[in-house]
């Protein structure tokens, strides 16, 4: 067993620093979007109020409403309406909706019997 002398190793080559400049395009798109939503949502929110905001259709209302009784319905605990089958219900949901809209076209439709015909239609409303 002999001494061993040290190797000598050549230097790593000098490490060239450079910041970190993302391309100009990045740039202008994230400021597009986030300006964009900013922009909009204060739109939204304050203007474009017109006679009809009252029936603009709302998808997190609609989802609010309708997903738990989904899961609830694929998780198996929401039992079957009223013993019938899907089809059936979809038949009789469509059937009420028909003779609401053959009442609607009427040239005076009855509102009570349009009244009734909403009430037994949303019973089979899921």
């Amino acid at each position: 067993m002999g001494v061993r002398m040290p190797r000598i190793v050549a230097t790593a080559p000098e490490v060239e620093h450079k910041p970190y400049r993302p391309w100009i395009a990045v740039q202008v798109i994230i400021v597009a979007v986030l300006l964009g939503g900013l922009l909009g949502t204060t739109y939204a929110g304050l203007g474009n109020r017109s006679s009809l905001a009252s029936y603009e259709y709302a998808l997190w209302r609609w989802q609010a409403e309708n997903i738990p009784s989904v899961l609830l319905r694929l998780a198996g605990i929401d039992p079957p309406m009223d013993g019938l089958s899907d089809t059936e219900v979809l038949q009789r949901y469509f059937a009420y909706t028909t003779q609401m809209r053959n009442e609607a076209n009427k040239l005076e439709p009855d509102r009570e019997r349009l009244s009734d015909l909403r009430i037994a239609r949303d019973h089979y409303e899921r």
